[in-house]
């Protein structure tokens, strides 16, 4: 029985898998299964998202899951790495935690996202110099019935994790009927904003907000004038600061987003110390070379220059990954089979970044139909690529997603 991360971004031709740790707990403990996560159980096993932001989803195999279902079990003969990934991502729990609304999905088949990026508007009122999608933004705004329907849609096909965004999603004055749906159908969700209004959110969205995750997430590429600047709004970062000490006095976690490029890359320890001061952690990430960073011609930098900042407990490290050796898991590199976008018009993106290849309209798919589009989108991207279409692990079915398309290590060896 086997408890592993479900997605790891590197690739096991540059980083090697580490062999699972196969020695076993002894021990008459039971544990219980943690109400307040979500399980997607699938025809290889389930899928287990929990229930707090940035803890990581684990795959389980089809026999664990047989045993999860039971909600109380014994731990004996589990290998101690299962174990430990199902404690420490919150998933078991030693005190049994009464419930009867436990949330389950079924599935019908695998390779399904378990996250999907909800544009809920194309409005904005920044220009920022590296969006990945400004071509789409035209101040187009789908109706809240539309809106619903797709939320309804994505419980359907398995989705548990829900990012509200857009454009900026608090300019919607519905925004609180949409979280509420999201949470009614059994589903987490977060927001993602620039910050402008973050402050001025009414009560009723406050509310909306901590009965899910309890979390927003910010955009902050700068400090001062220079996140005016990258976001191409004067008075923003004043009012991302008005904003973050709103959400800590209403008790909602804000965590910080900082894409790096040339032009900011000074800013990295600052943007740091403002998330040491609101006790969050801040996510870098470098600009994709696509929409408005394309067009700008953005300069890219060599990430050797803040790897000292990378290893900070405040910080997650989304560059691509120097390790060495990386832990069994599900799948392994791109995530085109964890995670969708689904544009205004309602049409998906298997990359949301890649704002040149998208799929059919969501209302067009059904679980099976969805899998089988996404896996030929994952089987196209790897015959692109010299290495990746060489490579046997992908021979009993997709495991890994190979190289970002955004990345030289694909750029370079693109057929």
């Amino acid at each position: 029985m086997d408890a592993r991360l479900l997605n790891q971004p590197s690739v096991p031709c540059i980083a090697r898998i580490r062999e699972h740790q196969g020695l076993m707990v002894k021990s008459k403990k039971f544990y219980y299964l943690n109400p307040s996560v979500i399980v997607r159980y699938e025809p290889s096993g389930a899928i287990i998202m929990p229930s707090k932001f940035y803890l990581s989803p684990i795959f389980i195999d089809k026999e664990l899951s047989l045993l999860i279902r039971q909600k109380k079990f014994p731990i004996n003969g589990l290998t101690q790495e299962t174990v430990e990934n199902l404690i420490k991502n919150e998933i078991i729990v030693e005190k049994d935690i009464q419930s009867e609304n436990y949330r389950e999905i079924f599935a019908e088949t695998d390779n399904l996202p378990i996250h999907a990026f909800l544009e809920v508007t194309a409005r904005c009122n920044c220009d920022c110099i590296t969006c990945y999608h400004k071509e789409d933004l035209d101040g187009y705004e789908p109706p809240l019935k539309d809106v619903l329907k797709r939320i309804d849609c994505m419980k359907n096909m398995g989705i548990g994790l829900v990012e509200i965004t857009g454009g900026e999603a608090l300019l919607r004055d519905d925004i609180c009927s949409i979280l509420e749906k999201t949470t009614e159908l059994g589903m987490n969700f977060y927001i993602v904003t620039n910050g402008e209004y973050l402050g001025k959110i009414d009560k009723e969205t406050v509310s909306a907000i901590k009965n899910s995750l309890g979390v927003v997430v910010v955009s902050l590429d700068g400090v001062g004038s220079v996140q005016d600047r990258v976001r191409g709004r004067p008075g923003l970062y004043n009012n991302i600061i008005k904003g973050l000490n709103f959400v800590k006095d209403n008790q909602i976690k804000p965590y910080l987003v900082s894409t790096i490029h040339q032009g900011n890359v000074d800013c990295v320890p600052k943007i740091i110390a403002v998330a040491k001061k609101y006790k969050t952690i801040v996510q870098f990430r470098p600009a994709v070379n696509a929409g408005a960073a394309k067009e700008n011609n953005l300069k890219t930098f060599d990430p050797k220059e803040i790897f000292s900042y990378l290893n900070d407990k405040n910080v997650l490290n989304k560059f691509l990954s120097t390790k060495r050796e990386i832990p069994p898991s599900r799948y392994y590199g791109c995530n085109t089979l964890k995670r969708i976008s689904i544009d205004t018009r309602g049409y998906i993106f298997p990359c949301p970044m890649d704002r040149t290849k998208k799929i059919e309209h969501i209302e067009k798919y059904n679980q099976k139909t969805l899998s089988r589009d996404l896996v030929a989108e994952v089987e196209k991207m790897l015959s692109t690529h010299n290495n990746c279409k060489l490579c046997k692990i992908n021979n009993n079915g997709i495991k890994c997603g190979g190289f970002c398309r955004f990345s030289k290590s694909y750029r370079n060896h693109r057929i």
